[in-house]
């Protein structure tokens, strides 16, 4: 997120890992908020938010984990809203529900490692970072309806505080897991990461993962990198958390890029079909500042002209709250399959980025309708393809049990035996039965090799064990120790003969020496599908 000037210049704090409840189904209430500067939030009515506040405006028993840079606990517009730890007696010093934490009454500090959540400020602290966290707050649940300031998407919610980036926007991987397992602990229904990282860790995928299969929905920025060098296509560079996926390469991650006011895609957001699952406005916000009147540069609680995936992010975990405050039995899937079904199609706006915005621009209007049928009628909705890997990409012959992949270059790829298959497609898909016309009309493109980081093979004629990389790249396993630290004591029963013929496919890359030299789960997220694997998509890898 950064402070927008003028008609350029978006300094970015890309840091890291380097309403009242409506009792019945019927409108609760038509009116708009009464809080004063509503008229600010122009994002508020791009995403349907008057009509959606009719049925919804939040509940306090729905938690929303903000990861950040820390929130203004104090702020007139937040106070009311941060979450408290009913286990915990504050202030006497005694870790209360050992969990750990001692006195994390409103969440917990992991930056510092204490139970003040608030950004440190000072009067030399950069602007963007220490008000990172309350305009991301501010976004998601600024109270509604108290003639106070502004209103968040949820005009009652809870704000969990987990400060894990310092003022500058700078954190570390180990806060950031820490912060999501406290988070899936204390009940957060949905986690906010409002920043991105280009490293990939295991060891956050796997919190990450957990998260996930707890029900907890990970919304997260795709990032600012559109109008630098790198162009901010994720599916070339893939930032983290916005693209992790689960084991079988599911989603586990919601990444939400930035649009303008017009449903274009902002000049500096990130994109990518590989990653990105929905958009949100992400331009000029209005939201709640830091308020520290002793310092001159934190003298307004209220603030516009912010800017970045920051804040979309917020925007999308604003309204998967609200569903859940319908539906408390929502779990992450659900919320996002509703998010997704129902959001406004842009492709037509968007030219070059058409298909890498994900579903399309968040509609919270026809979300909250959607939530609202289904729990009449007891339908939910059919979730749109994530990813151009959709069922149909996989096709046969009905005379012929071999199936064939059709890549991203047109031609098709065909899988030498059912390990080979089952590799990329651990859950069996669906595959398109074609004519013979139809399946000569697609050039044969080669094999399909093994999915880097799943399993070992060997050749059957040699005892060497190889891991495979990018590109059908061997590297052998130099000892037992190694490739128990790679996959576990059971290392043994994960690999695989491969018929001395099949070799052809493959080439021999260097040796791994030693457990830092490999990372099957690293290596797995970098080829999420076999056209990365093969590097078959347009522009390359």
């Amino acid at each position: 997120m950064a402070k927008q000037t003028g008609k350029k210049g978006f300094s970015r704090v890309l840091a890291v890992v380097a309403l009242c409840f409506a009792s019945s189904l019927a409108p609760a209430s038509a009116a708009l908020p009464n809080d004063p500067l509503i008229e600010e939030q122009w994002y508020l009515d791009a995403v349907g938010m008057p009509e959606a506040w009719e049925f919804a405006k939040g509940s306090p028993t729905v938690t929303v984990a903000v990861l950040d840079s820390g929130i203004d606990l104090s702020h007139p517009d937040l106070a009311s809203r941060i979450w408290t730890n009913p286990r915990e007696i504050p202030g006497n010093g005694v870790d209360d529900d050992r969990n750990g934490h001692v006195d994390d009454v409103r969440g917990w500090d992991f930056v510092d490692n204490d139970a003040d959540p608030n950004p440190n400020v000072r009067a030399d602290s950069p602007l963007d970072g220490a008000n990172h966290g309350t305009v991301v707050a501010g976004i998601i649940g600024a109270a509604g309806g108290n003639a106070e300031g502004i209103a968040g998407i949820n005009w009652n919610v809870r704000i969990l505080p987990l400060r894990v980036l310092d003022e500058a926007g700078s954190g570390s991987t180990l806060a950031v897991v820490r912060a999501v397992r406290y988070a899936v602990a204390a009940g957060a229904k949905v986690i906010n990461i409002s920043f991105t990282g280009a490293s990939y860790s295991s060891t956050l995928a796997q919190a990450l993962r957990e998260a996930h299969d707890a029900g907890v929905l990970v919304v997260a920025a795709a990032g600012n990198e559109g109008d630098t060098e790198r162009g901010g296509d994720l599916n070339i560079y893939p930032s983290y958390p916005a693209c992790y996926r689960g084991a079988g390469g599911e989603r586990v991650v919601l990444a939400v890029s930035a649009l303008d006011r017009d449903g274009v895609k902002s000049s500096f957001s990130s994109y990518g079909s590989d990653c990105i699952g929905i958009s949100a406005p992400g331009e000029r916000f209005f939201s709640t500042q830091v308020f520290r009147p002793a310092f001159a540069g934190f003298r307004e609680p209220y603030g516009d002209s912010w800017a970045g995936s920051s804040l979309a992010a917020p925007v999308v975990s604003g309204v998967a709250a609200l569903l859940a405050s319908m539906d408390p039995s929502l779990d992450a899937d659900d919320l996002r399959a509703f998010l997704r079904a129902t959001a406004k199609d842009i492709n037509p706006l968007n030219g070059p980025y058409a298909g890498h915005l994900g579903a399309g621009q968040i509609d919270a209007a026809a979300a909250v309708r959607a939530v609202q049928a289904a729990l009449l009628g007891g339908t939910e909705p059919e979730q749109p393809p994530e990813s151009p890997l959709a069922s149909g990409r996989l096709i046969k012959l009905a005379s012929s049990s071999a199936v064939y992949y059709l890549g991203g270059d047109g031609r098709r790829y065909v899988f030498p035996n059912e390990k080979t298959f089952r590799s990329w497609f651990p859950v069996a898909p669906s595959v398109r039965v074609v004519s013979p016309a139809e399946m000569a009309g697609y050039q044969l493109g080669g094999n399909v090799t093994y999915r880097p980081g799943v399993r070992m093979i060997k050749i059957q004629t040699d005892p060497k064990i190889y891991a495979v990389s990018r590109g059908g790249l061997l590297r052998h396993v130099i000892s037992e120790g190694v490739a128990a630290g790679l996959y576990g004591p059971d290392w043994n029963t994960k690999i695989d003969d491969v018929p001395e013929a099949f070799f052809i496919n493959y080439r021999v890359g260097p040796a791994i020496q030693d457990i830092f030299d490999y990372d099957p789960a690293a290596e797995r997220e970098r080829v999420p599908t076999i056209d990365h694997d093969k590097n078959l998509l347009p522009g390359g890898l």
